[in-house]
């Protein structure tokens, strides 16, 4: 599931849309091995507060996803948070906020009643 604003008119579709098709469908392919519990050693790591990172490398690039494991009215989701073309060894602080801030917002929204 992607993080949408309470509008829907921003969040993580509009920033996979920068990537290439080839970049999207490994990121598609790696966060499918994630919920399938079958993803590489390495390729996902705990940054902080339950925001985690997929981290894969496509064409030139490496690409973080910034996900949380949490749930809604249908039960628990993997909700991807951040895409973010990775151009520094470490998580950005500023790039972890910004996922918490979204996780905050969409558990408020969907939190089960």
């Amino acid at each position: 599931m992607l993080y949408t604003t309470a509008n829907e008119t921003s969040g993580v579709s509009k920033e996979l849309d920068q990537l290439l098709s080839k970049q999207q469908a490994v990121v598609a392919d790696a966060m499918d091995r994630y919920i399938r519990s079958a993803h590489l050693p390495k390729e996902v790591r705990s940054l902080r507060n339950g925001i985690f990172e997929l981290r894969v490398r496509a064409e030139c690039c490496a690409i973080r996803l910034h996900f949380a494991n949490t749930s809604d009215s249908s039960g628990r989701v993997a909700l991807a948070l951040l895409v973010v073309n990775k151009k520094t060894q470490q998580a950005r602080n500023q790039d972890i906020e910004k996922s918490l801030k979204r996780l905050s917002d969409w558990e408020e929204r969907h939190r089960p009643r």
